[in-house]
């Protein structure tokens, strides 16, 4: 209806106003509609298969088994890809697979499946854990160190120790109840 009026309201004025409101309205009409569309565009939640996989992909990394959780991540990853899950999800499998590449000696992959995590992390929209954020940096900078890339490991610490003060300050503007010796916590 926006557009219809605002063609029958450009008709009514000179060529270069009509032009301008046009573009206008175009970029409202664009800035609009993401909102709009965003359920329709929404990701549809992984299967239970796949819920299933990702467990135990987590397992054989916890286990110690990276060659096996290296393969189920990487088609994990794919999926997640393909089917548009959240980045910041996304996020976290590039860098659990990021470190047992690491585990396994496999230095620049990791390093890339890291950077690859943090450049998901800061995509708009996304809305990964600030502790997670900053943890993927100090893992880089470890592997930047075995790389013997000490500038690339410098700016990834300096990046560490940033979100650290913003976790800081994330915490202590978080209200948390205090407990006292004579206070009681009530779990419902």
């Amino acid at each position: 209806m926006l557009l219809s009026l605002a063609a029958a309201a450009c008709m009514l004025l000179p060529p270069a106003v009509a032009r301008s409101a046009a573009a206008c309205v175009a970029a409202l009409t664009l800035s609009c509609s993401p909102l709009q569309l965003a359920p329709a565009l929404a990701a549809a939640p992984p299967s239970a298969e796949s819920l299933s996989a990702l467990q135990k992909a987590f397992q054989s990394a916890q286990a110690g088994s990276y060659a096996s959780a290296d393969s189920q991540l990487s088609k994990l990853i794919l999926e997640w890809e393909k089917t548009g899950q959240p980045d910041d999800e996304t996020a976290a499998l590039y860098k659990t697979r990021g470190v047992c590449r690491q585990s396994l000696g496999q230095l620049p992959a990791a390093r890339e499946d890291l950077s690859r995590a943090l450049r998901l992390s800061m995509t708009p929209g996304s809305r990964p854990d600030p502790a997670e954020v900053q943890r993927t940096y100090q893992l880089r900078a470890r592997v930047n160190q075995k790389l013997g890339n000490a500038r690339e490991q410098a700016d990834d610490l300096t990046a560490a120790i940033a979100r650290l003060d913003q976790l800081t300050l994330t915490r202590t503007r978080t209200p948390t109840p205090a407990l006292t010796p004579t206070s009681t916590l009530t779990l419902t």
